[in-house]
């Protein structure tokens, strides 16, 4: 994946963000949303966001805390890659 092309898709990944009570319960397009940021993030530089793409999974976790923590988390790097992304063009 280009960099043109990765840029494009974390501002759709942005853009169409779920809330953590969808992605908790798997609702609508939640678990898609899911693998996409993954793919995004790997895409950009796993090392970097490694365990962000680990945490992804914490994120339907029944523990409540956990849960939001590993949202918050996916969350930043997220817009960490976003913002370097940007600054590269």
């Amino acid at each position: 994946m280009g960099h043109d092309e990765l840029f494009y898709e974390i501002n759709e990944i942005i853009r169409n963000v779920p809330s953590y009570d969808e992605l908790s319960e798997g609702i609508g397009h939640s678990p898609m949303w899911l693998g996409r940021i993954q793919n995004a993030l790997y895409n950009w530089n796993y090392v970097v966001t490694g365990n962000a793409v680990l945490e992804v999974k914490h994120i339907t976790s029944q523990n409540l805390g956990r849960g939001r923590q590993a949202y918050s988390e996916v969350l930043t790097a997220l817009h960490r890659a976003h913002n370097d992304l940007r600054l590269k063009s």
